[in-house]
């Protein structure tokens, strides 16, 4: 981490001596760093070159070197990333106001003091390849970008506040207001479409296309934006709760191929589950126009039901019927009338 925060915050060559001294360690440990950070690169807008006689560099994009300065750096040098306490205050009025999770406020105060320091350093942001912010009009950042600037004596660019704001901008769709995405929902269109000219060239699916796309458009659209931030959802319980649907996972998959081919980003495997789940609800939706049921069966208790049913409300909306039921209902209830059934 040490030596990718120095790699990043150089315009200049950097010496491996220099990194030896500096961490007191021999050469050849710098150099096993080194090949573990060239793999963490290979991923990003990011290029890493070494010079005989000169020494090390890195050049790229500015967003990506935010972004990897976040993911490996912030963590454990976080007194290099201090925001004053007018800040912090602004940014926990914005993730009450947007109520975001633990993890997108964290991103959302790691990314402030990031930025606020890079653009200290005279590094301005570029525009991000595919992202929308759909928080324009949001009066927290607004304030909040009032404040930076009169603290730091920075102007902020458009380009800078649409980067700042890109943790608001990662959300599930049941936190979004859908008025914001709709202007914006040709590009979700153009991706969708691509997705499925490559799913009927594979498999032969009988698709209700307009119902997919109306229903896990907004999604899409939030998803991209995780996307190209290299964003990670943790949601361990459910990989396993969609692994009874093994056609839409496959639809998923492509989904996810084209996807990633689109946007030169890798993407994980819990956002396959996501998606996996709008199929699995179109494919057993299709020519019905009652509301999409479905049916949770818990074997662990009211509690996980609750998670699970809260959970599904978050990233589906609210459109549809849930039903609950306990492991003995499963063997006395008829589940057939259920587009989907969750069970843990």
């Amino acid at each position: 981490s040490y030596i990718l925060m120095r790699l990043l915050n150089s315009d200049q060559h950097i010496q491996i001596e220099s990194l030896s001294e500096e961490m007191n360690v021999s050469r050849g440990t710098v150099n096993n760093d080194l090949k573990k950070i060239k793999q963490i690169l290979s991923g990003y807008d990011v290029v890493f070159y070494g010079q005989s006689g000169k020494g090390l560099l890195v050049s790229g994009k500015e967003y990506d070197k935010r972004i990897l300065l976040l993911k490996y750096v912030y963590d454990y040098f976080p007194d290099s990333f201090e925001l004053i306490s007018n800040i912090r205050e602004a940014i926990d009025l914005i993730s009450k106001h947007s109520k975001l999770n633990v993890v997108h406020s964290g991103l959302l105060l790691k990314n402030t003091a990031i930025s606020v320091k890079r653009m200290c350093l005279g590094h301005d942001v570029e525009a991000v390849p595919y992202y929308i912010n759909y928080e324009q009009s949001s009066e927290t950042l607004s304030n909040l970008f009032r404040l930076v600037e009169e603290t730091y004596s920075i102007q902020l660019s458009e380009l800078e506040k649409d980067f700042l704001s890109y943790p608001v901008n990662i959300r599930t769709t049941s936190y979004v207001n859908p008025n914001t995405l709709i202007p914006h929902e040709p590009m979700a269109r153009l991706l969708f479409d691509k997705i499925i000219h490559e799913i009927r060239q594979r498999i032969y699916v009988d698709l209700d296309e307009k119902d997919l796309f109306d229903s896990m458009k907004y999604h899409m659209m939030l998803l991209i934006n995780r996307i190209v931030f290299h964003t990670e959802n943790v949601d361990s319980f459910w990989e396993e709760l969609i692994n009874g649907y093994p056609l839409s996972v496959q639809l998923s998959k492509i989904a996810v191929e084209v996807l990633e081919k689109e946007l030169n980003r890798t993407i994980s495997d819990i956002e396959i589950s996501y998606l996996a789940v709008y199929f699995e609800l179109s494919l057993k939706a299709k020519n019905e126009k009652d509301p999409k049921k479905i049916a949770i069966v818990c074997s662990t208790g009211r509690g996980t039901t609750q998670l699970i049913r809260k959970r599904i409300a978050e990233l589906f909306g609210d459109g549809l019927n849930i039903t609950e039921y306990s492991e003995y209902d499963y063997h006395h209830q008829d589940f057939s009338k259920f587009h989907i059934v969750f069970s843990s």
